[in-house]
């Protein structure tokens, strides 16, 4: 009796010895999964840790403990956010930004022409390329009770929520008129308007050469609505940090593209984006009565490129949740993100000038051509 006890005491101990062995291993196998699990943030957690991604490779940190403003109530200030050096680290960026294009541009002709060739969008015929304007064309749904018509909806949006979009026309304005009546607010995606504006062409003409942008490399919505301080994070006017409805205020123009979102997502949820974005909007409503405000969407990223919190998925479901808003408080939503998506919601590596977020001049050539056939009339 005392050696079948024996024998299972050892056959226990080397069961126990191998379970702990498997859990060890297990451990050790997904040990940077299990360290994501316990490091991420709750979704009721403050953002403690928001990362600039459309700025290139800044990385801001902020606290924002304070109980969700209301009213007029200031926005807490971003402490130990350094003041944007446009002379230096976002000159940088720009600087690298313009030799990806000129070493793009040596390869490419000036104007880039949709096709539906697939192969000649993109080395590889998966994703697709992004749709065409010319598919979009044919294939444009009537907008109930109007006779608008306007593009399917990408992946992840019902067709009653694309209803609300600015609709296509088959008619254009001047394009140089045209965009010399916008002022572009944005982050360093949108200061790509500037940029390349003698680059940038429609029907191989340059139409952005008198194009107004405001733009600052780490800028997003949450950094437009805080004081100026020491910390704060603004586009400047006359060498002066200045509130962006304030620089708009000086621009003699009709119509606002508000272009931000990229870095807002890496740490915002966003149901939080979309307040932060209506109170944005209010600000420059008080301040420029007479302009159009023009919500433009989140452009995408290079697909398997998710960093942080934002991938495709969120972006998508942040430009739904910013049509709605629209529809909901009469204010115009352009959809420009269509013009270089793909059928999976991606920006292709093609479009792209650093493999993640940045555009090359083609894809700003079709996000001209895409905003001149969907007007604000």
């Amino acid at each position: 009796m005392d050696s079948d006890k024996k024998i299972s005491f050892i056959i226990n101990l080397i069961a126990v010895f191998i379970m702990l062995l498997i859990v060890l291993t297990a451990l050790f196998i997904y040990r940077d999964n299990i360290y994501d699990l316990l490091s991420k943030k709750k979704p009721d957690e403050p953002a403690e840790n928001a990362r600039d991604i459309s700025g290139a490779t800044s990385f801001l940190a902020y606290n924002s403990q304070e109980e969700e403003p209301s009213g007029n109530q200031e926005l807490e200030p971003l402490p130990a956010v350094p003041e944007p050096d446009t002379d230096s680290e976002n000159l940088a960026n720009q600087t690298s930004l313009r030799d990806t294009e000129d070493s793009i541009s040596s390869e490419n002709t000036d104007s880039f022409e949709f096709t539906e060739d697939i192969e000649n969008i993109t080395e590889n015929p998966e994703p697709e390329p992004p749709y065409s304007l010319q598919y979009m064309l044919d294939n444009a749904i009537e907008i109930p009770g109007t006779d608008d018509k306007i593009e399917p909806p990408p992946n992840g949006r019902n067709i009653e929520t694309q209803y609300g979009a600015v609709p296509l026309s088959d008619t254009i304005p001047e394009p140089y008129e045209y965009f010399k009546n916008i002022v572009f607010l944005g982050d360093s995606v949108t200061s790509g308007f500037e940029l390349f504006n003698t680059k940038i062409k429609f029907n191989d003409e340059t139409v952005l050469e008198e194009v107004n942008v405001v733009a600052v490399g780490k800028y997003g919505v949450y950094y437009a609505l805080q004081p100026i301080s020491a910390s704060s994070a603004h586009p400047k006017l006359n060498g002066e940090q200045t509130l962006p409805e304030d620089i708009i205020a000086e621009k003699d123009v009709k119509n606002v593209f508000i272009c931000l979102g990229l870095n807002d997502l890496t740490f915002a949820q966003v149901s939080d984006f979309v307040k932060y974005y209506s109170r944005l909007i209010d600000r420059i409503k008080e301040k420029n009565p007479d302009k159009n405000i023009v919500i433009m969407s989140v452009t995408p990223l290079v697909a398997n490129q998710q960093k942080y919190e934002l991938n495709n998925d969120v972006i998508i479901e942040a430009n739904n949740a910013l049509l709605e808003f629209a529809k909901e408080n009469n204010i115009y939503f352009i959809d420009y993100a269509a013009a270089i998506r793909d059928s999976r919601n991606c920006l292709p590596e093609d479009l792209s000038s650093d493999g993640y977020c940045h555009l090359t001049v083609p894809a700003y050539d079709m996000l001209v051509e895409y905003l001149l056939y969907h007007p604000i009339k």
